[in-house]
């Protein structure tokens, strides 16, 4: 019995069986503790939870950020101040813990947008179920990925006519983190934006394209984010900068094209997107065209052919033998400018329709006969260009009336050129017709600003019957627009 006043053995600081204990611990703490767990469960060591292992890769997440985030989620769910520890995700990892508290099991529901069953997890007897059998879970619960509202639907106007169009715009997290799943639904708009481009030209969407990267950027400040989604946001807002430069390229705005391809291109860095780098190369390239920039062009297609995504993919290395073909023509060299034309047959013959990138799409036989009449038109060999232009124009889907608009405007150029001024009228004038399915009509846009040069050169031919009649139909239907 102890002597009145004393303390008891176990608050001695003398070695005993709770230094002992101490000492365990650490060592338990240091090599895990799956021996201490498998002496609790029979012997039998817990297995490897590879659900949270694969979910946490997938994230690109650190154990530490892991840990981070369940206890700012803990903390918003219980209002309570919650430190949960690496150690403790990592007894999550190797099967230590089988079923987490309700308020670490919730977080980790929101933050991976999945059910704890589905994370591997296994609830103990006496575990609360669903009446189906289910266990309750608090998968789509609003607590932490509660959205700014219902969502947000931006209407946009159709320079030519004045048609409405809707953007709907996904609403972000009211405060948290950003993980995969949000800029999935965050790239909703893009398609949107895309579709409605296809459909009748992008004069109007430049802006809008913009709003949504800024949108993006924006949220960097506002949220937390694993490396993995900082990069995928990074390439996201770039893809949407980039839409903006060809968008702005087809409204015949050089200037603000000039403006958001150079901040796509360093997104595209720091995502380390190499495709997306090739994309706003492509897109640098068609503005430099279009602002009769030629030895831009042989620069860019130079650098753009040496890149990783020219060696693994077909259709972007035969674009970019187009651009070094106009590159070459506009210095002069029509030998290399005709070679690089070979070259880009050649390589597009390779090609497959397997996983093919969404914007590489456009790069077939039809695109590649365009790219030729603008070639041989540089270099003054009309013949050619009119038999490009015609294949072209053969190729063409009917619903891509964009590209017959601009083919039609070829042939009607390389026919001038070929002293075929009845032809070219003919040409001109299905071009006049077609140009009215697209955004902005004859007043805005480039294949407008196209027509407007090609006006400037048939009036040279004005004293011909077919040109004449095609002149003053340009200029009533001008004025009616």
């Amino acid at each position: 019995m102890p002597c009145p006043g004393r303390k008891p053995a176990f608050y001695s600081h003398a070695p005993g069986r709770f230094d002992g204990d101490r000492i365990a611990n650490r060592r338990r703490a240091r090599y895990g503790e799956l021996h201490s767990v498998a002496s609790m469960n029979g012997g039998k060591v817990p297995e490897r939870n590879q659900e949270l292992a694969a979910q946490i890769t997938d994230a690109g997440m650190t154990i530490p950020e892991v840990a981070d985030a369940i206890s700012e989620r803990v903390q918003d769910l219980t209002g309570k101040e919650f430190d949960y520890t690496e150690r403790s995700v990592r007894r999550l990892l190797c099967g230590a813990t089988s079923w987490p508290h309700a308020p670490v099991r919730l977080a980790l529901e929101s933050l991976f947008e999945t059910s704890a069953v589905d994370l591997g997890f296994t609830p103990r007897s006496g575990s609360s179920r669903t009446p189906s059998g289910g266990v309750t879970s608090a998968f789509d619960r609003p607590f932490l990925h509660e959205q700014e509202g219902s969502v947000r639907r931006r209407d946009l106007f159709d320079i030519a006519g004045g048609a409405l169009f809707s953007i709907i715009v996904p609403s972000l997290p009211r405060r948290g983190r950003i993980g995969q799943s949000d800029l999935v639904r965050l790239r909703d708009p893009l398609t949107q934006l895309f579709t409605a481009d296809d459909a009748a030209g992008g004069v109007a969407l430049a802006q809008e394209a913009v709003w949504h990267a800024d949108r993006l950027l924006e949220a960097r400040k506002r949220y937390e984010m694993s490396v993995a989604v900082s990069d995928a946001l990074h390439g996201l807002a770039g893809q949407y900068k980039a839409a903006a430069g060809w968008f702005a390229i087809d409204a015949d705005d050089l200037t603000l094209a000039g403006q958001v391809l150079p901040e796509a291109l360093k997104l595209a860095a720091l995502a380390g997107d190499n495709l997306l780098t090739v994309q706003v190369w492509n897109y640098m390239a068609m503005r430099a065209r279009q602002a009769g920039e030629g030895g831009e062009i042989h620069q860019i297609s130079r650098t753009a052919l040496r890149s990783t995504a020219a060696r693994q993919h077909p259709r972007a290395a035969a674009l970019f033998h187009c651009r070094a073909a106009y590159g070459r023509a506009w210095r002069g060299e029509r030998r290399q400018a005709l070679r690089s034309l070979q070259r880009a047959h050649d390589v597009l013959g390779n090609a497959c329709d397997e996983d093919v990138p969404t914007w590489l799409g456009f790069v077939n036989r039809a695109q590649l006969f365009a790219q030729e009449t603008l070639v041989h038109s540089l270099l003054g060999q009309w013949n050619e260009a009119v038999e490009s232009a015609q294949s072209d124009l053969r190729l063409i889907p009917g619903a891509y009336h964009r590209n017959r608009v601009h083919g039609l405007i070829h042939l009607a150029k390389a026919n001038l050129g070929a002293r075929s001024p009845e032809i070219a009228a003919d040409a001109a004038t299905s071009a006049v017709h077609e140009i009215s399915s697209l955004s902005g009509s004859l007043r805005a846009g480039r294949a407008a600003a196209r027509l407007r040069k090609l006006r400037g050169r048939m009036e040279t031919w004005r004293p011909v019957p077919e040109v004449a009649r095609w002149l003053d139909f340009y200029d009533t239907s001008l004025s009616a627009a």
